[in-house]
């Protein structure tokens, strides 16, 4: 899912600062921030406007990446944990079967833009895990 070249058009060189958003985005905050989350899940990690904002405003946000399972995706992984970091994002990775992997807290809120409709196995495994990382009453947003 992520490329040397996607990494550099979401991040650009300037990491640190605090993406433009999107009308997408937007929606997605808006409704994340019903419930003031303190915990917060970005499944997919595909907007930084999203996780860098969560991340300004949250105690603890958790980017959830998907790489494929070649041999140029652990230093795609390495750089893109970096990116996360500098937004004060901490990363995990999800396995190319779209298993997420197992956090050590529950989330209030969990969001993700865009990974549930391109993944052609289907969303219910990442719906599933987001269902088992969400505190109950947590809150799932996504498009």
């Amino acid at each position: 899912f992520f490329s040397p070249s996607m990494l550099s058009r979401l991040f650009g060189r300037n990491a640190a600062a605090l993406p433009a958003r999107t009308a997408a985005a937007e929606r997605l905050l808006k409704a994340l921030y019903k419930t003031q989350p303190k915990t917060v899940l970005d499944v997919g990690c595909t907007d930084p406007a999203i996780f860098a904002t969560a991340a300004q405003d949250c105690e603890r946000v958790v980017g959830i990446v998907r790489v494929e399972d070649d041999g140029d995706d652990a230093q795609i992984l390495q750089q893109l944990q970096a990116e996360l970091q500098s937004y004060n994002v901490e990363c995990a990775a999800m396995s190319a079967n779209n298993i997420l992997p197992k956090l050590d807290i529950p989330f209030d809120a969990a969001v993700s833009e865009d990974l549930l409709s391109y993944t052609p196995e289907g969303p219910e495994l990442i719906l599933s895990g987001v269902y088992d990382a969400l505190k109950p009453g947590g809150r799932f947003v996504g498009e």
